[in-house]
């Protein structure tokens, strides 16, 4: 029976071309960003690093997923089962216990990576098939658009067996592309506002915003920045910390020539303006 130890979070994509030294501050940035979130749900956890994913080993593996769903920087979240295993036909054999109950008269595949020195991803996917076939009666084999997948990762003498991801924001990790502040007013329509908002941080960005008085609170974005509230600041603030490199860009909401005019001259400097694209 399948019954999950632990997930499986892949980094985004991008994360994993970038230089050696990049790529560390990237994965640090996304390892405290997901802290915050599991520790918001009072998810009990422990990270653990293994062939460019992290593992997270808890009691509570679903509202892991859960608790990390808009958590920026992650590409695939899979709940898993962690199995040590003495040789190819012992996993072999504790693959197929596991498919028992989810696999029944389908097509199936194995997807397999080893990067184990006794057996090949190939050897792996081969061996854990036959036995599945062997241990459940009325499958068949379909490595093209099968009906069920089992997707199977070793290393040394464990594996991390899963079936299924659950949804996940993508982006890059919030805070490694420096902060951008967004500037807001009375004029500024709420939806808008969250849309550039949640933009700017699935780009990376920290954000801020700009505005005469905080009046509005926008709750709905918290859980894409780690649960921590979006900060308001003050305009010469904002000017100190532009000229210090701190704010790295301004956003503006303007809808119009004049209102990104406006904005311009309030900063003293250029807005990107994206609702004029």
């Amino acid at each position: 029976m399948f019954s999950p130890n632990c997930v499986v979070v892949l980094p985004f994509p991008e994360i994993s071309i970038k230089s050696s030294s990049v790529r560390r501050f990237m994965l640090k940035a996304l390892k405290e960003n997901m802290s915050l979130c599991l520790k918001h749900e009072n998810i009990d956890y422990k990270f653990f690093s293994e062939n460019n994913r992290f593992i997270i080993s808890t009691s509570n593996p679903l509202g892991c997923c859960s608790a990390l769903r808009d958590c920026f920087g992650i590409s695939g979240l899979f709940p898993s089962v962690s199995i040590s295993f003495s040789s190819l036909e012992d996993l072999s054999t504790r693959v197929a216990q596991l498919c028992e109950g989810k696999f029944k008269n389908c097509s199936f595949a194995v997807r397999g990576k080893s990067y184990s020195d006794d057996f090949s991803s190939k050897d792996l996917e081969i061996s854990v098939g036959a036995k599945i076939i062997e241990t459940i009666s009325n499958l068949s084999v379909k490595l093209k658009s099968p009906e069920k997948e089992v997707f199977c990762i070793v290393s040394d003498k464990r594996a991390l067996v899963y079936f299924d991801s659950l949804p996940c924001a993508s982006g890059l990790p919030v805070g490694v592309q420096g902060r951008a502040v967004l500037l807001i007013d009375s004029a500024s329509e709420r939806n808008q506002i969250i849309s550039l908002a949640k933009n700017l941080l699935y780009s990376g960005c920290s954000v801020a915003f700009l505005s005469q008085k905080e009046t509005v609170l926008f709750k709905e974005l918290e859980s894409f920045n780690g649960f921590r509230k979006i900060p308001f600041v003050g305009l010469s603030d904002v000017k100190k910390h532009f000229a210090s490199g701190r704010v790295k860009a301004f956003f503006s909401c303007a809808d119009s020539h004049e209102l990104l005019s406006r904005d311009n001259a309030l900063i003293e400097t250029k807005c990107f303006a994206p609702l004029l694209f």
